[in-house]
């Protein structure tokens, strides 16, 4: 109980958003940045070198947080020119874990026209969690294989005893807790 109070005091004065994580921070803004981005386009089409020097220093820098990296993902995927192969180098250099950063980075890079960085070459060697593995696939590829899965699942549902197909039909499926997630 003590603990809790004590994390609790610690959150006082923080903003609420940022209890979220990284993506859920990034998703409260998503709409917002759209909307700059157009605006960008529309009345000052001559910032965009500057906005595109911005993204590769801050792919570079050596302290950028996952929110914003992922904001900058989001903005590279909306204007996909304003990438650089340098940038996303560093992000694929710094990239140890594959996570949600590595995965929208990934997503960014698709996007673009740029050739594969020696970095990303070697995350798509050494990948083990199969959403990394199926960023590197072919779009049409990636679908008929998803295609093929659910087709699977729904012939072995078929399959299934009637009364048992009901039962599962009628479950609630999964539950999530999320007060106890936003704690964390």
């Amino acid at each position: 109980m003590a603990k809790r109070a004590s994390q609790d005091s610690r959150q006082l004065g923080r903003p609420a958003y940022s209890r979220l994580g990284p993506e859920a921070q990034v998703r409260l803004v998503t709409e917002y940045l759209h909307g700059w981005l157009d605006a960008v386009m529309r009345t000052a089409p001559d910032m965009t070198d500057e906005l595109a020097m911005e993204l590769e220093k801050l792919f570079c820098a050596p302290d950028a947080d996952e929110a914003t990296l992922l904001v900058a993902f989001e903005i590279t995927m909306g204007m996909p020119e304003l990438a650089s192969e340098k940038g996303f180098d560093c992000i694929f250099l710094k990239r140890k874990v594959e996570d949600v950063v590595l995965w929208r980075g990934l997503d960014a890079w698709r996007q673009t026209d740029l050739p594969l960085p020696s970095s990303l070459a070697r995350i798509q060697k050494s990948a083990q969690d199969q959403r990394t593995r199926d960023r590197f696939k072919d779009p049409v590829e990636l679908r008929n294989e998803r295609e093929e899965e659910q087709q699977k699942v729904s012939q072995a549902f078929l399959a299934l005893p009637f009364e048992e197909r009901v039962r599962l039909s009628e479950s609630p499926g999964p539950q999530i807790n999320t007060e106890e997630r936003i704690e964390k």
